[in-house]
């Protein structure tokens, strides 16, 4: 079986790159820690919820989304099979999955515009697993 290899596609590098920014934004983690191999539950539920936003909003296979994120297509597939049950039974997962989406849409909405977007309407303190420590109006 030939399987097509190619690589993600360049339409896409504007929302790859600011799906890696919206993290940061959000959860105070960098492309670095995020694409680790770590298999921590904090990195798990990003790298998930990033997945699913990429996967919705963009045409990006699952093998090329494995390759942004350095894992296998499996897991691809895992973390979109389980987002819909998260959402429901998982309040903290949804919280996070909505306050990520609204800055990503807002970053790449900017980035489309050419107009730069340095401050974001959430104003509380991030909460992952407990992590209050960040605040996305602090970061530049």
């Amino acid at each position: 079986m030939i399987y097509n290899l190619r690589p993600a596609k360049k339409l896409f590098k504007k929302e790859i790159r600011e799906t890696f920014a919206s993290a940061f934004a959000v959860w105070g983690f960098d492309k670095k820690e995020v694409l680790g191999t770590r298999r921590d539950k904090q990195k798990g539920i990003i790298r998930g919820i990033m997945i699913k936003v990429l996967r919705d909003k963009t045409d990006l296979s699952c093998l090329e989304l494995a390759r942004v994120f350095n894992r296998d297509d499996s897991c691809v597939y895992y973390h979109c099979k389980k987002h819909d049950g998260r959402l429901e039974t998982d309040r903290e997962y949804k919280e996070n999955y909505v306050r990520y989406l609204k800055i990503f849409e807002t970053r790449v909405k900017g980035a489309a515009l050419d107009t730069p977007v340095t401050r974001y309407e959430v104003s509380t303190p991030t909460v992952i697993l407990g992590r209050q420590d960040i605040v996305p109006n602090q970061l530049k």
